[in-house]
């Protein structure tokens, strides 16, 4: 089917007609066109059959197209004239330079972010190292603070225990002064109670 080729010329109607024109369009077109009229001529040459023939398929084509809804409806849309943008030379040459422009500035706004991106980035990055200096500087004080405090704990462990050992000494030395004062000197209780009160 040729893209040249108007079906609604084929039949001789109008392109709103309705499907009972069409058929009835087709019937008549049909019968003009008809192969077998020229069958009987015995004057007509094989090349006047041929065109007959090739007319009676473009009607009967028309009719397939024209009569189901949905293919007239594509084949009008497919007819429909398309608008097609040729502008001229001076204003391709203003495209050009409108997307070379384009272009550049996309190009310089890309280059502009990543050296921000990297600046950004090269920011975090010192303020990691910072962070992470302090807190070894802070972890080291604390490890100072820890030695300095378990040394205060040790002295002060020394200490008491050293007290606790001269208090013990002092206090188990005075008890026995104690006992030996008191062993020393005779025990009048016994005596009393061995000879009584009044030595009865």
């Amino acid at each position: 089917m040729s893209k040249d080729l108007d079906f609604y010329t084929v039949l001789g109607i109008a392109q709103n007609a309705s499907a009972d024109e069409v058929r009835k369009a087709y019937k008549q077109r049909a019968l003009e066109t008809h192969p077998d009229k020229l069958k009987l001529d015995k004057n007509c040459s094989a090349e006047e059959k041929e065109k007959s023939e090739e007319k009676f398929r473009m009607v009967n084509d028309a009719f397939v197209v024209l009569s189901d809804p949905h293919q007239r409806r594509a084949y009008d849309f497919a007819r429909r004239p398309t608008r097609q943008f040729m502008p001229d030379p001076e204003s391709w040459a203003d495209m050009d330079a409108r997307n070379l422009r384009r272009a550049q500035e996309r190009q310089a706004w890309a280059d502009a972010q990543a050296e921000r991106s990297a600046a950004r980035i090269e920011a975090l990055r010192a303020t990691a190292r910072r962070d992470r200096e302090q807190i070894a500087l802070q972890l080291e004080r604390c490890k100072e603070d820890a030695d300095m405090i378990a040394e205060m704990i040790s002295a002060l462990c020394a200490l008491d225990s050293n007290a606790q050992s001269k208090d013990r000494k002092t206090s188990s030395s005075s008890r026995r002064a104690a006992r030996t004062k008191t062993s020393s000197v005779p025990d009048e209780s016994v005596n009393i109670n061995a000879h009584g009160v009044n030595g009865y």
